[in-house]
Formats: structure tokens, C-alpha cells, sequence
């Protein structure tokens, strides 16, 4: 978990990065973050969701933006 911790100013710059210029992987991330940040109430990243499901896109990963895990 402190692994996770140390990554995230990277990994909040690699969702900047991929929001601008690979929505697709911006997606699959938001899916892939979901299980840490939910418990953790890590608005910070659980926002990317809000941002990527107004994206008009047709992908495979669009699902898990959508989810409602709760």
C-alpha cells in the first residue's frame, strides 16, 4: 500500500497525460484505480471518472468508468 502512496503524484500526472492525448488508456485507468480509491475516499482520483464519462468515446473500458461498485 505505501508503494501505492509514493506513486500517486505519477500516477496523477500519467492520468493528465493520457486525459489529454490517449483517452482510451485514460479509461482503462480510471477502472484500474477505482478498487484502491473507493475505500480509501480518494476523491482526488475518484473524479477522474467524472471527467472521463463525458467523453464521447466507444471503447471496451468505457463499463468500468460507469460501474457502480458500492
Amino acid at each position: 500500500m505505501r508503494e501505492v502512496f509514493a506513486m500517486l503524484p505519477d500516477l496523477q500526472q500519467a492520468w493528465e497525460q493520457a486525459a489529454a492525448a490517449d483517452r482510451p488508456l485514460a479509461l482503462r485507468m480510471v477502472g484500474d484505480v477505482f478498487d484502491f480509491a473507493y475505500p480509501r475516499q480518494r476523491l482526488d482520483l475518484l473524479q477522474w471518472a467524472s471527467t472521463a464519462v463525458a467523453w464521447d468515446l466507444e471503447t471496451p473500458d468505457l463499463p468500468a468508468a460507469h460501474v457502480d461498485r458500492g
